[in-house]
């Protein structure tokens, strides 16, 4: 039975065909089954059965169905009237003709859909209708609920809302079948929902010139449209209206939207109905837009907007802005000028409102609440609305963002309560100050998320519309915010990223959703950072390297998914080109090219001919950034989204610059570079100064030797030499000035140099280094660059391996000279080439050569959360765990996250089994109340490795009242114990010393340490605190806080005086006592506190980030026991693949402890093990362990190459110390930690394992030492289950009558196909099943010259069934022609002729000769296969020779030879 329920599981995944759809996912495949209903069959779509008379919108969307059919089947489905087919799709109103008669025969309940909004059921019928023995039922509560159960359908069957939009490409299916079941999507959350078309020009007019021949948006394009916006289950629209007019452009537009179904309005200032071009277009007429003085002539006008909507849904749009959406009388951008007029544009805006709402009761008959309406709250007018402008209850109040994405006000509860409810109008194209962003989408996934969750909680449910733009290129945002309108709390911050998955797997395929979600996220992230229109050469910093990481980003993910559109096939590429490869090449181009105009600034003011470089770069960005538009517009898709990419985004310097075309950024150029060489000097940064070999202050020849660059020698900008090397080089020399901070007296420096050998002299060569007017060293850089023994291995390989020496010499600094100091080098002997990072100059503060800046303050960087209040709990150290954890990530731009620490100080102490379930007899202890006893957060760091927590604040709140007393009501349910928002990926642990603590803080931002803290030796009036240096017992731990930062000048005077301070400096520390302590919860601890110890630092990473979601270990407990691994030894960890439960795992991470720094690993993975007691007793899934090195001590992750697990396979991850001669590697026992804490490890055999470093030791099991290592490893479950990957293999043909085939090991497989077939056509013929012991297969059975085809197959077996691959054809391959035998040889007049019978398809022939007693020579070669004899005429007369013909075939790794037959003696006469 468990074989079939594993079967079972395996084929849905497999054909599942629907993994893209939003809602009832997994219910559509592509067999056919007697538990499904039958949707296609044989290439045979269902009829649909529809009312006649039924709503026109449905009727449309039932046609669109039809087509849909025809999409994927090849053939229309059949629309009928009338039952006519044993199996139907049935669609339709609840009020329609055969919806009734279901519902009057109780087939489907009416109460699911009676008074429900846009409400569809899709439930499978038996016998609904006479003659009809099942149907899939559609029906819906209303016209719109039926149109989104059709599409809903239409997704199920593969076909995208983007199928025309983006040209999604449709999988063609011969059958489809659907479980039978009842489904639906429930109601909206919000009640209208929809886009804006808006700043239309001149992409869109310009598409819909070229593909409509109009100048404005006919009812033709915006049927299209209409299409869009209900597929993706929206309702409403804003038309475009810069220059088109909606409602006068074309009369069957309005007409169009109302049978389709689209509910439509007129944008934020046009009100009733009007678009504002009707205005614009007869201005001379009208006269002024000026409610004020031309009352009469807008009243008209607003009437008529009425007269003509009656009959529609539309939603009134009521209130008045200025003319062309500025504010009131006044211009764009300058709405802080029109304040004064404030009162008197409130006055005649209720006058407005009251004499809109006269017309519409006027005009309908109705009092105006029966008709919906909307006030825009927009720019200036939520500023009337601030200050008292109201309108009645009944009108929806429309809020707005700050058109960036960032919602300016939201309403209170008593603004909640009025019954015409909210709105929000959101923005992701912009045309405005103070720059547009009309070109690409630059939206953050996480903001637009972030902000609509925000906007839903507070009550704005009426009214959802976002600005699109051009509708172009905004695809993506389009989806998330209808998909959020719909249900805004479908998605949380640890499923969020499986909304772009969803998308990408709709869109590209499920095999390539996780690659492509990842690179449209990254995009959003890195495109969210500034609009293309901001971005200029000062975005970002250059000196800091800023802008080069930023740079390098997105050329990084602009190379990621160029890798992945090339691997896809052909019928994917337009629309993963249109929705994440141009985006990302666009940016990406953008980036690399003002990226290129800063370099090319900031080398011309250094006159640095390298600045001609970043010119030219500069250049070609800009052209490629035209042809990449150009691409798009002419050559994607076949032309057919021609001027949507013409939008100019190069040259603003405010938003309404009325430049023709993009201009390139401007760039210098250092005329005659040859010449523009010397003269640099270098300041230091952060300590240090770094100086390319070429760029030096001044160069010295010698007679007939010159300093010369090597161009792209060395391992950034080139090299320099002295050359020729054959001359003399005293007296040549290369100098570097720079400015070193005047408290500096000693540095040490670095000197890069080629790994040249002691060519010239066997005692090496050398060089002078010094600075001038100081000491001068000399460096022998290559005596020990030999093969003696001593040195063949220990310097000689590694040296020549990395090409360079690097040498390092401390030097005092003599007075500098006009504020400068002058390195000189020179060179003793010939051939010295230095490399391109010269000479790197670190400032030695103190005793320490490592350089750190004299303060630092991660508050400053915005990578610190606020400050929490512990109190009445003695959970410190969580507080101080949570700190660190959200310190890092903030500092990965994830945004704040407020980590509960009562999860992790409650479940350290009540642990429960993993979620694998190997750890059932782990515990933790705490010996008393676990919010008193206390802990430290190197436990915490080993427990969190365990991905038990953190969880968020929300989820596991602090167990405190208002006034901060216990609260004993909170209780916490086991089931949460592994709720985690954030994971820790990495903690770095040391002792304290003040390097290693800037080190960490350089590194993570945050540290926690422990230390003794007494309020006592607070300093209340500067939150300084030190305990008393010198005092007795100072060793006292009994508190942990976070360290953000420091300050080397903090003044010793700001102390007690009982503290004892003698020197300056001190840490910044965020304390866990609430804001109203210390300087608002911070304090300033001496760096001569005698207490500090443990300081512990995390990377984090949000669950949502985290890649491999199964967590492999058996350490469940938290104890800090370690064993000594010395050199060579190893430890392994061997699990049973269970998590993917049926489907195939993939392990990309490994994750151990150790309290030894640098520590050297290497690692192996082994798969399936034929003996669970022997972690080698595997395959090896490395042709060479993965090496790594852990510098600091700690809970270290590791990513590993991927490495297929088999579903019940066991593994093993093999962990060995390749480095220093011990490491202390962590591991789990039983421990005691004074009267506070205990562990227990439930450890058993066959978990965990240590070996000797001898070639013939075995592995002992660590159960015999009772302990456990503490090596987890990491696996993300495969979508589907797994195949092996296509084997690489190649063919040859061998004279001896066989093609040999042969493959490269494919990981995982269990056995290989081999398949061939005639290379002129015909079937693949399976030849050989060859298990893993054999990777090549000798094919006997051919035909001599014949032409054949091959492939291999790749396989594994599990529970007696076999899964394989893909396959990939072979060239072309002829078999080895017959043996050649020679028919006749005869001495003729003018030499040997030697006869042969030509073989069939045979490329030509080798002739070859010999004499008696020697060897065959080859005498002629003949490339024509028809040939039959050949005449040897340099044979000698009066000498006897034999001869011998081979025939060959042309093969595509060469030619293939035939045996030979020798002839017998012929002498020539």
């Amino acid at each position: 039975m468990k074989m079939k329920k594993s079967l079972g599981l395996l084929l849905l995944s497999v054909l599942c065909l629907n993994a893209g759809a939003i809602d009832n996912k997994g219910i559509t495949f592509s067999q056919l089954a007697s538990d499904r209903f039958t949707l296609v069959e044989n290439g045979a779509p269902n009829a649909i059965l529809i009312d006649e008379q039924e709503d026109a919108g449905v009727m449309i969307a039932a046609k669109n169905l039809q087509n849909d059919f025809k999409l994927v089947t090849g053939k229309t489905a059949d629309l009928q009237f009338e039952p006519g087919a044993k199996r139907m799709v049935i669609v339709g109103t609840l009020k329609s003709r055969y919806i009734k008669e279901l519902v009057k025969s109780k087939k489907i309940d009416a109460s699911l859909l009676n008074g429900k909004n846009e409400k569809y059921l899709m439930t499978v019928v038996p016998a609904p209708l006479k003659g009809v023995e099942e149907a899939l039922v559609i029906a819906g509560s209303d016209k719109r609920g039926t149109i989104y159960g059709i599409y809903e359908l239409s997704e199920q069957i593969g076909v995208s809302p983007w199928y025309d939009w983006a040209d999604v490409p449709v999988v063609p299916q011969q059958n489809l079948s659907i479980v039978r079941g009842s489904y639906t999507a429930g109601e909206p959350a919000v009640k209208y929902r929809g886009i804006f078309l808006n700043d239309e020009a001149p992409c869109l007019t310009g598409w819909v010139k070229h593909t409509y021949g109009t100048n404005y948006g006919d009812h033709r394009f915006y049927a299209r449209v209409f299409e869009l916006i209900l597929r993706l289950r929206g309702n409403f629209m804003w038309p475009a209206m810069w220059g088109w007019s909606f409602y006068a452009d074309d009369p069957e537009n309005s007409k169009t939207a109302n049978e389709m179904g689209v509910i439509m309005g007129t944008s934020h200032h046009e009100p009733m109905a009007r678009n504002h071009q009707e205005w614009a277009r007869k201005r001379k007429e009208y006269g002024a837009w000026d409610y004020a003085s031309n009352q009469k002539v807008i009243d008209r006008f607003f009437r008529e907007g009425i007269e003509r909507a009656v009959d529609t849904e539309d939603l009134i749009t009521i209130g008045m802005r200025g003319d062309g959406d500025t504010p009131m009388g006044g211009k764009e951008g300058e709405d802080d000028k029109y304040v004064s007029r404030d009162k008197e544009n409130m006055r005649l805006m209720e006058k407005i409102f009251k004499n809109q709402r006269r017309i519409i009761k006027e005009v309908t008959g109705k009092a105006p609440e029966k008709r919906p309406q909307v006030w825009a709250l927009y720019k200036e007018v939520q500023r009337f609305y601030d200050m008292g402008l109201r309108v009645p209850d009944d009108v929806i109040m429309l809020l707005s963002d700050d058109n960036w994405g960032n919602v300016r006000r939201l309403p209170n509860p008593e603004e909640r309560k009025r019954p015409g409810g909210w709105g929000i109008y959101y923005h992701v194209d912009y045309v405005g100050a103070p720059r547009n962003t009309k070109w690409l989408n630059v939206t953050p996934i996480q903001n637009m998320w972030e902000q609509l969750q925000l906007t839903y909680d507070y009550g704005v449910d009426k009214l959802w519309v976002l600005n699109v733009g051009d509708l172009k290129p905004m695809e993506y945002p389009i989806t998330l915010f209808l998909d959020m309108a719909w249900n805004p709390k479908r998605y949380a911050v640890d499923n969020l990223l499986d909304h772009p998955r969803q998308f990408c797997a709709q869109q590209f395929g499920e095999e390539q959703a996780d690659e492509a979600m990842r690179i449209l996220n990254l995009y959003s992230k890195y495109a969210g950072r500034v609009t293309a229109e901001m971005l200029d050469r000062k975005t970002y910093n250059l000196e800091t390297g800023e802008w080069k990481q930023v740079s390098d980003e997105f050329i990084k993910l602009e190379a990621e998914a160029l890798r992945q559109y090339t691997a896809l096939k052909p019928e994917y590429k337009d629309a993963y080109k249109q929705l994440i490869l141009f985006p990302v090449q666009a940016m990406a181009n953008l980036y690399e090219m003002y990226y290129a105009q800063a370099m090319n600034h900031k080398l011309y003011k250094e006159n640095n001919p390298q600045a001609n470089y970043w010119a030219d770069k500069v250049e070609q960005s800009f052209k490629r950034d035209k042809d990449l538009c150009d691409d798009y517009n002419n050559v994607m898709s076949g032309g057919k989204w021609k001027n949507m990419m013409i939008q100019k985004h190069i040259g603003y310097t405010s938003w309404n610059d009325n430049f023709p075309a993009d201009k390139q950024p401007e760039v210098y150029r250092i005329e005659e570079p040859e010449n523009a060489v010397g003269g640099y000097v270098f300041k230091s940064s952060d300590g240090v100064v770094a100086m390319e070999a070429e760029h030096y202050f001044e160069k010295k020849d010698v007679v007939g030797a010159q300093w010369t660059v090597i161009p792209y020698m060395g391992r950034t900008l080139s090299g320099m030499a002295l050359m020729p090397y054959t001359k003399d080089v005293a007296g040549a020399s290369l100098s570097y000035k720079m400015e070193i901070p005047k408290d500096i007296t000693e540095v040490t420096v670095h000197i890069v140099v080629k790994s040249t050998l002691a060519f010239h002299d066997i005692k090496g060569h050398k060089y002078e280094v010094g600075f001038n007017g100081g000491n001068v060293e000399t460096i022998n850089f290559n005596a020990n660059l030999n093969e003696e023994p001593e040195n063949v291995y220990t310097a000689l390989y590694p040296t020549v391996a990395r090409r360079v020496v690097e040498s390092k010499v401390k030097l005092e600094l003599p007075a500098p000279q006009n504020g400068l100091q002058t390195l000189t080098l020179k060179p003793l002997d010939p051939g010295i080439e230095v490399e391109s990072d010269l000479t790197s100059v670190y400032a030695a503060y103190g005793n320490r050569e490592a350089a750190f800046p004299s303060s630092y303050d991660a508050r400053k960087e915005g990578l610190v959360t606020p400050v929490k209040n512990q109190n009445p709990f003695g959970t410190c150290w969580a507080f101080g765990m949570a700190a660190i954890m959200e310190t890092s990530l903030l500092a990965q731009n994830k945004g704040t996250y407020d980590l509960s620490e009562e999860h992790l100080s409650y479940f350290f102490s009540n642990r429960q089994n993993d979620p694998l379930g190997n750890t059932p007899d782990d515990k933790n202890y705490v010996l008393g109340n676990y919010h008193v006893i206390g802990g430290n957060d190197h436990l915490a760091a080993i427990y969190l490795s365990t991905w038990s927590g953190m969880t968020t604040e929300a989820d596991v709140p602090f167990p405190t009242d208002s006034l901060h007393q216990n609260d004993l009501t909170v209780q916490i349910p086991e089931s949460k114990a592994y709720n985690s928002a954030a994971y820790l990926k990495n903690a770095s642990v040391s002792k304290y010393s003040e390097e290693r603590m800037k080190e960490m803080l350089l590194n993570d931002h945050a540290v926690s340490i422990m230390l003794y803290m007494k309020e006592s030796y607070v300093n209340p009036d500067t939150a300084a605190y030190c305990y008393p240096v010198g005092k007795s017992n100072s060793t006292v731990i009994n508190h942990i806080v976070t360290v953000v930062g420091w300050d080397d000048t903090y003044s010793k005077d700001n102390f007690l005086p009982v503290s004892n301070v003698t020197s300056d400096g001190a840490w910044i520390i965020k304390n866990s006592w609430g804001e109203k302590k210390g300087d608002g919860g911070y304090y300033y601890l001496s760096y001569q506190n005698p207490n500090i110890s443990k300081l512990v630092s995390a990377e984090a990473v949000a669950a949502s980030d985290q890649k491999y979601k199964n967590n492999y270990f058996y350490d469940g407990s938290s104890a800090l026991s370690v064993i000594p691994i010395q050199a060579g030894q190893s430890v392994a960890a061997v699990y049973e693949t269970t998590a993917g439960k049926g489907k195939a795992e993939v392990l990309g991470e490994v994750n151990l402890v150790t309290n030894s720094d640098n520590a050297c690993y290497k690692i192996q993975i082994y798969t399936d093990l034929t003996d669970p007691y022997d972690p080698e007793s595997g395959t090896a899934a490395y042709a060479a362990p993965y090496e790594f090195e852990q510098p600091i001590a700690g809970v270290q992750t590791i990513s590993v190459p991927e490495v297929v697990l088999k579903q019940g396979s066991r593994y093993s991850v093999v962990i060995t110390n390749s480095g220093i001669d011990k490491i202390s590697f962590g591991v789990e026992a039983k421990s005691s930690y004074g009267n506070w804490f205990t562990c227990t490890a439930g450890i058993e055999t066959g978990q965990t394992f240590y070996k000797s470093a001898s070639e013939t030791a075995r592995w002992t099991d660590g159960k015999t030492k009772n302990w456990t290592a503490r090596i987890k490893a990491h696996t993300r479950t495969l979508n589907q289950s797994w195949v092996p990957d296509t084997p690489v293999f190649q063919v040859k043909a061998y004279n001896s009558g066989y093609n040999l085939i042969s493959w490269k090991k494919v990981s995982g497989a269990t056995g290989y196909y081999v398949y061939r077939k005639p290379a002129a056509g015909g079937k693949w013929s399976q030849i050989a099943d060859v298990g893993t012991s054999e990777l090549k297969y000798k094919d006997s059975k051919v035909t001599a010259n014949a032409s054949y085809r091959y492939t291999v197959k790749a396989y594994y077996e599990a529970s007696g069934k076999r899964y394989s691959g893909k396959y990939k054809t072979g060239d072309v391959i002829k078999a080895a022609p017959a043996v050649q035998k020679v028919t006749s040889v005869k001495s003729e007049k003018n030499g040997i002729r030697i006869r042969w019978k030509p073989q069939k398809k045979c490329d030509g022939y080798y002739i070859y000769r010999k004499k008696k007693g020697g060897s065959y020579q080859l005498i002629k070669k003949i490339s024509n296969g028809n040939s039959s004899s050949y005449l040897d005429k340099k044979a000698q007369k009066g000498v006897s020779y034999y001869y011998a013909v081979k025939a060959y075939v042309k093969e595509p790794y060469g030619n293939t030879y035939s045996k030979y037959k020798s002839s017998s003696a012929v002498k020539r006469k």
